[in-house]
């Protein structure tokens, strides 16, 4: 007690406080900032795929079979291969920025794997005989297969955001890790 009292009357103690204090602070806003830019991250992602979803809506619902459509047919993939691309570095990007957490199911999550075999549909499934007409009979059935993979990939962001910034009391011991 004699220390504490030493420690106060010469000012020692409330500049070890404030250094407390400060360290805390900073490392709160860190964990504040790097958590912001994860949720910017996530919905970067989320308006890629939002893209991705409405320019299949526009080339599909107007394919047609005129000589323009090779042209066509090849802007579209390529456009589709572009943001896929965009949307695949952002989830590793997503990944490696969320991995240092004390949650161990972060960095056993399967991630990903799963959300760049979705990503891999997705462009399967927009590009896939784009360029021949003939061999396209539904396309409310592709423009609906195309939609609901990217709604799948949207949950699979969020449910690894969910694990990511879950409290310790939700972790799921031993079944997750």
């Amino acid at each position: 007690m004699e220390l504490i009292k030493l420690l106060a009357e010469s000012g020692v103690l409330a500049i070890i406080l404030v250094i407390a204090g400060w360290l805390f602070v900073f490392k709160n806003s860190r964990a504040l900032a790097r958590q912001s830019e994860i949720n910017t991250l996530a919905a970067a992602i989320e308006k890629t795929l939002q893209e991705v979803a409405d320019e299949n809506y526009k080339f599909w619902k107007d394919v047609s079979s005129d000589e323009d459509h090779l042209a066509k047919s090849r802007i579209f993939s390529s456009y589709i291969e572009y943001r896929c691309n965009i949307a695949e570095k952002k989830i590793i990007l997503l990944f490696d920025k969320s991995k240092d957490c004390l949650n161990p199911a972060v960095e056993k999550s399967e991630f990903v794997l799963e959300s760049i075999k979705l990503l891999a549909k997705i462009r399967d499934r927009s590009t896939i005989n784009s360029e021949r007409t003939d061999l396209t009979h539904d396309k409310y059935a592709r423009i609906s297969a195309i939609n609901h993979l990217t709604l799948k990939l949207a949950s699979e962001i969020t449910k690894f955001l969910s694990v990511r910034f879950q409290p310790f009391s939700d972790w799921k011991w031993p079944e997750n890790y």
